[in-house]
């Protein structure tokens, strides 16, 4: 019976008390949770905010999401676009650096036919910007040769070398078109001139001074010149060659680089033609390849 009473006290006070606080509330205008007061579990309301945490991290993990998702494409990007630049360079290169096709060597020379037996030497000296024709349409391969333009010859085949001196050559400039190429002959020992002031550039050169500056040139260059062979003394005229040019010569006719004239005469005193001395310095440059 007691139990009975007290239990209803305490309802009655609770009741009470509700109405206490709805009061309170409605007067003012305040929102009150009633739910711990009537026994409901912590959890539910702990579990609704980690649930609206969760929510908020749901969003975050989407903009990371996203942000992720927007750096694979930049990242994307990134690596594509360098890579396509790299490959466009890459073609762009290899169009740069792709070797041009041989073009047909165009014989402009009215004097050079296919049946003279210097075509195929004119050809190879023009093709390689060893030799210049006297002017645009002729060559003159039956012209004389002069020590000017052989030395210009020879310093085409060297690269045209930096010089590091003047003329010691009174007839013989630095602004002559065979200037520079008399001036790098004279360093290296490949030429003397016909005095010790003069060089003479427009004297004509002779086979024995083409086989001697060839010599010297090879000499230059460590190329081994020497050879057992005694070849030039099979020619009748043999004993015409200079001393000076002696070895020179042997040199020459053993390596084929001069060839006799006739079947029994080297002809050394001749003067050479610009055909032949093309024919030599193209024996020589395959020579030494």
């Amino acid at each position: 019976m007691n139990k009975r009473i007290i239990s209803v006290i305490v309802c009655l006070a609770m009741l009470i008390s509700s109405l206490a606080i709805c009061s309170y509330a409605a007067v003012y205008d305040v929102e009150i949770d009633l739910g711990g007061l009537f026994g409901d579990d912590d959890e539910t309301t702990t579990g609704g905010n980690e649930g609206s945490e969760g929510t908020d991290n749901n969003e975050s993990g989407n903009d990371n999401t996203n942000s992720g998702t927007d750096d694979k494409k930049e990242n994307s990007n990134t690596n594509r676009n360098p890579s396509s630049s790299k490959n466009n360079n890459t073609t762009t290169e290899k169009e740069e650096n792709k070797p041009e096709e041989p073009k047909e060597w165009v014989n402009n020379f009215t004097d050079v036919k296919e049946s003279d037996w210097y075509y195929a030497t004119v050809k190879y000296v023009s093709e390689n910007g060893i030799f210049n024709g006297m002017t645009e349409t002729t060559f003159v391969p039956s012209s004389p040769l002069t020590r000017a333009m052989l030395v210009t010859v020879l310093y085409r085949s060297a690269g045209s070398p930096r010089i590091e001196s003047d003329s010691k050559f009174s007839d013989v400039g630095i602004t002559d078109w065979y200037g520079a190429a008399v001036i790098w002959a004279s360093e290296n020992g490949i030429v003397n001139g016909i005095s010790e002031t003069e060089f003479a550039p427009n004297n004509n050169i002779t086979r024995e001074q083409i086989a001697t500056i060839v010599y010297r040139y090879a000499k230059s260059k460590g190329y081994d010149v020497a050879q057992g062979g005694m070849a030039v003394r099979e020619y009748e005229d043999y004993e015409t060659i200079s001393s000076w040019a002696g070895e020179a010569m042997q040199w020459a006719v053993n390596t084929k680089l001069i060839t006799g004239k006739t079947a029994t005469t080297v002809n050394p005193l001749d003067n050479a033609t610009r055909a032949e001395a093309a024919t030599i310095i193209m024996r020589f440059i395959e020579a030494n390849k």
